[in-house]
């Protein structure tokens, strides 16, 4: 039980730390003519997510790890026998979004570890991936606008608009993707829900 609770405070801590980098960075992008800071790596090693499992909410931490490699932004994945949790990111692909949206995207990443969508074992239809990227956006973006239970929110109105504004400028990425103008309504809508 302690441990939880120093593992609760650590993590409340870390994404004060990110908030304040978001901010920085924010900054940086608004004083460069809001290209994107050069580098999204200290961003996402103050990136905390925690997944809470099984009756007794064992905490599982989940490792962010970068691969240039990586075909697509990021994604979440689950390995060793479901102990192990990762969010894998391009750097590449993620420096092309303002500090917000970043934060925006790990957190949709953890949304499907918390979200149950990493624990599958057997595939599931286009259909219910298409639904998995919907909670997975509506999850993270009222994380994000709600912040974590006693703590302030990470982002305000005007981080929502920068979060829509980069998402509208997706293209569909084929099978269970949605055009980016459509996850934008989604997520503004999702934030409305709570008051954002």
């Amino acid at each position: 039980m302690k441990l939880s609770k120093l593992g609760d405070k650590a993590v409340h801590a870390m994404r004060r730390l990110l908030v304040a980098l978001c901010g920085i960075m924010a900054a940086f992008a608004v004083s460069a003519q809001s290209a994107p800071p050069p580098d999204a790596d200290a961003l996402i090693r103050a990136f905390a997510c925690r997944v809470l499992v099984g009756k007794g909410r064992v905490v599982l931490p989940v490792s962010v790890i970068s691969d240039p490699k990586l075909t697509m932004l990021s994604l979440a994945e689950r390995l060793a026998g479901g102990t192990q949790l990762n969010i894998i990111y391009n750097p590449k692909l993620m420096n092309r979004y303002r500090a917000v949206s970043r934060l925006f995207w790990l957190e949709h990443e953890c949304a499907h570890h918390t979200l149950g969508h990493t624990l599958r074992t057997s595939a599931v239809s286009d259909a219910q991936m298409g639904q998995d990227e919907d909670a997975a956006d509506c999850t993270a973006i009222q994380t994000l606008i709600k912040g974590l239970p006693g703590q302030a929110p990470m982002i305000d109105a005007a981080g929502r608009r920068v979060i829509e504004a980069d998402l509208a400028r997706l293209m569909p990425g084929g099978g269970y993707y949605k055009p980016g103008t459509v996850r934008a309504r989604h997520i503004e809508a999702c934030a409305q829900a709570v008051g954002g």
